[in-house]
């Protein structure tokens, strides 16, 4: 059977899909389903699923619904896929199952493998396979903070996937195809230097220094108006490199320009331009601040004295 959840769910068999009846029966197969075959506690399944919602008795509503699965999954011929045992329930899963966020793991993880070995079409491949089995928004339609928490987690993943499909492409001469992913990419997730550095290499390796440097420029008071910070290292010290034309950049090559395999835009390091403190709650909110300075302008300071 195949379960997916890099985008709606869709549960199908040879027989056909199974089709959860409600929003919250997708929710209870969506989290079951990210247990990975293991028991998920009833009270957990409450606590997640019903917290939010008026319902005098969430124990029996989760017991009809899970009625309605059992009913669902056994009109498929998979009766035996919903199981109760040891305070929980957990959706059965077998090695002929196919689940496509696991799968899509797996790929990244040795597209990276690849990508250390500096084996590069074999990482583009593996990349690009883990990145075809999306379908849309993962877990779309299934609300709550263990799925916001989730979809968090896949949606970073998946940028860095595309992130390590351009280092790949990069190193075998195919800067021009890039561009337009590239330039998608940063349009998508603009605070992401791994991606912007990319762009630059591949506008720069096409011949397009000046927009390599304004894409440079838009970053940098991007992230100064945004977080407070100034660029990462790896950014600009390709900068430089585009700016003094560094021989190394032109392209593949056992001299050339290497980037990071890891990212460096995560955290702002102290001494090299990052913020010494923890960014605060108003990095970011000009727009509050500067509501904030006019009423502090219009009402004017009394001192008192005592």
């Amino acid at each position: 059977m195949r379960f997916r959840l890099l985008g709606r769910l869709e549960l199908v068999n040879a027989n056909g899909a199974v089709v959860p009846p409600g929003a919250v029966s997708r929710a209870i197969v969506g989290r079951l389903l990210l247990a990975h075959g293991a028991v998920v506690q009833r009270d957990t399944l409450v606590d997640e699923l019903w917290g939010e919602r008026e319902t005098k008795n969430p124990v029996g509503a989760l017991q009809v619904q899970m009625a309605k699965l059992r009913a669902a999954f056994a009109a498929r011929g998979e009766d035996a896929r919903l199981l109760f045992g040891h305070g929980g329930y957990r959706l059965v899963l077998g090695p002929e199952d196919e689940v496509d966020v696991p799968a899509f793991e797996a790929a990244v993880r040795e597209g990276r493998e690849h990508l250390a070995a500096e084996e590069y079409e074999k990482a583009e491949s593996n990349l690009r396979l883990g990145l075809s089995m999306w379908r849309g928004r993962a877990l779309d339609g299934l609300e709550g903070r263990v799925f916001e928490t989730e979809r968090t987690r896949l949606e970073d993943l998946r940028l860095g996937a595309l992130e390590d499909v351009a280092t790949a492409g990069l190193e075998v001469g195919r800067a021009e195809d890039l561009v337009p992913e590239l330039k998608a990419l940063v349009s998508l997730a603009p605070l992401r230097e791994r991606s912007r550095t990319r762009l630059m290499l591949a506008l720069y390796r096409c011949g397009r220094f000046t927009e390599a440097l304004e894409v440079y420029e838009t970053g940098r008071r991007l992230l100064k108006s945004e977080l407070g910070v100034v660029p990462s290292l790896e950014l600009r010290s390709l900068h430089a490199a585009i700016i003094r034309h560094d021989p190394s950049l032109q392209g593949p090559a056992s001299a050339s320009y290497r980037l990071t395999s890891t990212r460096t835009d995560v955290r702002p390091i102290p001494g090299e331009g990052g913020q010494i403190r923890p960014l605060g709650p108003f990095v970011g909110r000009r727009r509050d601040l500067g509501a904030l300075r006019d009423v502090v302008d219009r009402k004017p300071c009394v001192a008192w004295s005592v």
